[in-house]
Formats: structure tokens, sequence, C-alpha cells
């Protein structure tokens, strides 16, 4: 299912792709790439369902790209959780916006205000290796919808960004019918270069995720019938990239 989640997912970020967020300086939106590195927050500890508890507090690396309305990232870490037994995380989204401007004046004094719409989707996958048996003890799929406000300001010859966007979405067990629902929040602050003779520049960003997911027990290998367990994570991420 999640395939299937992600591949329609992005079909319908390449039509919303052709919006960008105007950073506020002269040049042409450009295409960024580069690595991250993520401190990851995420556990679940139940007794009634201890062979699906986990708790991950450790960083996770991973690269990202973006263009104009469209980013895609992915990362991957891992925990030890003793006697031999690490914890391995793969997390990836993808999400495509539009940006109302309604204030359309400001935009001539190099301050942008705008408010984004996007759709995302993202996949996260918690596996427990090196016991008896590896065992995925989490491994769910979020479509989801969301609208928030960004600022964008040129400062010399680099921008300066902030933005913040809440969604809220479906949720669904990767192999299965189960569904459920997720609460999201993204902010982010970047720093992009001017072009060095046209052609690179340096990216920086800070953000942060929150994320809530609200799932049947019945998702749980184990866990039994009825009632809903919630999962709450986050993470602070660092980026880093060229932009070209």
């Amino acid at each position: 299912m999640k395939i299937i989640v992600f591949v329609v997912a992005s079909v319908l970020f390449a039509g919303t792709s052709s919006a960008q967020i105007n950073y506020g300086a002269a040049r042409a939106p450009t295409t960024t790439v580069g690595i991250s590195y993520s401190m990851i927050d995420f556990a679940f500890v139940r007794d009634e369902a201890m062979d699906a508890s986990f708790s991950f507090e450790d960083p996770a690396y991973g690269i990202f790209y973006s263009r104009p309305g469209f980013a895609v990232s992915i990362m991957r870490g891992s925990s030890s959780v003793g006697d031999d037994e690490d914890l391995i995380l793969l997390d990836g989204a993808i999400a495509g916006w539009v940006s109302i401007r309604p204030f359309k004046d400001l935009q001539d004094k190099s301050l942008d205000i705008f408010f984004p719409i996007g759709i995302s989707s993202d996949y996260r996958k918690m596996t427990k290796k090196g016991g008896p048996t590896d065992a995925d003890v989490f491994e769910v799929t979020v479509l989801a919808i969301g609208a928030g406000m960004g600022i964008a300001t040129g400062i010399g010859g680099s921008d300066l960004l902030i933005r913040a966007m809440p969604s809220y979405g479906v949720a669904s067990r990767s192999f299965g019918n189960d569904t459920g629902t997720s609460a999201i929040l993204i902010a982010d602050v970047e720093w992009a270069s001017g072009l060095i003779n046209d052609r690179f520049g340096v990216f920086f960003s800070y953000g942060y995720r929150w994320q809530k997911w609200t799932l049947s027990a019945s998702i749980l290998r184990g866990a039994g019938e009825g009632g809903d367990f919630k999962y709450e994570g986050s993470h602070h991420s660092f980026k880093v990239g060229i932009t070209f």
C-alpha cells in the first residue's frame, strides 16, 4: 500500500510544483540537494504490547532534494537496545505545495508574506533486528493536507525564509486495511546564499517536525483487539546543501 500512496502522491505533487516561494531576491528559484542530520525522539511503550514497544532517541542521517513547489527527503538511523539487538529507523517524506500571496504590494519591497497550501505523504518504519526474530514494530504511511504561513526576505545577496505549516491526514498500515489519523506540525528556517557566477550557491536550514499517529490497536501484532494506540514523535533537523 505504501508504494501506491507514494506513486499517487508523486503524480499529484507534479501538478502543484509550478508555484514556488519567492525568497525576495531578484534571482530565479533554484533546485537544492544536500544532506541532513536529525535528532529523533520517537517512542512507544505499552505493557499490553511489549513486543511492539520501542524507544528511539538517536540521530538519523539522510539526503534531500527540493525544487520549486516540491521537496523529498529520506533518512535512516539505528539505536542499540541491548542484547545485540538494534532498532532501525527508516523515514521518507514527500511534499508539494502552492503559495497564496494576498499582499502582492509588499513583494516589491523584498518582503514576501505567503500562505502555503499543500499535500504531503510520509512513511516511517521501525524494525527490531538482532533478537530472536526480526520484527517491524511500526510501519505506517500518512497522506495529509495542510496550510500555513511564511515570511521570506532578501538579506544582501542571500535569502531568508521562515515557515510553519500544520497538516492533518489519514494514516494507514503499510500492508493491510487498517487506518487511523495523523496530525503534523512543521516549522522551518532556511537560508540560501546568492548564486556564485550564476551557477551554485550554499544552503543551510533548521527544521522542527512534530507528529502524532492515532492507530487502531489491531494494527499491532499481539496488541489485542479494539481501542486506539497513540504514537507521538518529534525531530530537529539540520540540513546543508548546494543550490543551482
